[in-house]
C-alpha cells in the first residue's frame, strides 16, 4: 500500500465520502461543487468553535489551544497528501493543485483560531469546584450504583458548563469574524473550483 492509497482511504473515511457521489454526477467545475466545498469548509470551521467550548472546559483560558491542534493536524496532512501526490503526478503540479487555494484556506482556519483565542480570554464561565475526584470514583468502584451517579452528576454538569461556554464565547461578537470567516471560504471555494484546474492543467500540458 503506498501513501496515497492510505490517504484516500482515510478520507474516504471523512465527510468526502459523502460529497464524493454529488462530485461524481456534477463534475468538479461548476457552482454546484463551489457550494460543496464551502459547505464542507464551513462545517470544519464551525467544530473549531466546537472543539474550542470542549477545550475551555478542561484548559480554561487556553481551550483555543484544542483547535490550534486540529488545525495543525490538518495541515501535517496536507502535507502527507502533497509529498503522495508528488510520487504520483510530481512536485510542481501538485504543489501548484494544493497551495493555488489552500494557502487561503489555511490562513482562514488559523485567523479562526485566534479569533477564538481572543473570545477564549474574555470567556466568564463560573467553575465549581465539587467534581468527583478520582479517589472518589476508585472508591465507589465496588458500588455500581453509587459510581454511575456520581458519573451521570459529572457529565451532566460537563453538558451545561460546555452550553454556558458555548453561549459565552459566541456573544463576543463572533458573527462579524464568522462572517468574514465565510466569505474567504466561499472565494477560495471558487478559487478551487475555476482557477486550480486550469492553472495545474496548464503545468501538464
Amino acid at each position: 500500500m503506498t501513501l496515497l492509497d492510505f490517504l484516500f482511504g482515510w478520507l474516504s473515511a471523512s465527510l468526502y465520502r459523502l460529497w464524493y457521489p454529488i462530485m461524481a454526477a456534477s463534475g468538479f467545475g461548476g457552482p454546484v461543487m463551489v457550494v460543496v466545498i464551502a459547505t464542507h469548509n464551513m462545517i470544519s470551521i464551525g467544530s473549531l468553535f466546537l472543539v474550542t467550548a470542549l477545550g475551555y472546559l478542561a484548559w480554561r483560558r487556553r481551550g483555543w489551544l484544542l483547535s490550534l491542534f486540529v488545525s495543525v493536524f490538518w495541515l501535517f496532512v496536507s502535507l502527507l497528501f502533497l509529498g503522495a501526490c508528488s510520487q504520483l503526478f510530481g512536485f510542481v503540479y501538485s504543489f501548484v493543485s494544493i497551495f493555488t487555494h489552500g494557502w487561503l484556506e489555511f490562513s482562514v482556519m488559523f485567523y479562526w483560531v485566534l479569533s477564538l483565542r481572543r473570545k477564549c480570554v474574555n470567556c466568564r464561565v463560573d467553575f465549581r469546584d465539587d467534581w468527583s475526584s478520582w479517589t472518589s470514583l476508585l472508591a465507589s468502584a465496588g458500588h455500581p450504583g453509587k459510581l454511575f451517579r456520581m458519573v451521570y452528576t459529572d457529565v451532566k454538569r460537563a453538558a451545561g458548563l460546555t452550553f454556558q461556554i458555548v453561549n459565552s464565547l459566541w456573544h463576543q461578537n463572533l458573527k462579524r469574524e464568522l462572517f468574514l470567516v465565510a466569505l474567504l471560504i466561499v472565494f477560495s471555494a471558487m478559487v478551487e473550483t475555476y482557477i486550480t484546474p486550469l492553472i495545474a492543467l496548464s503545468l501538464r500540458t
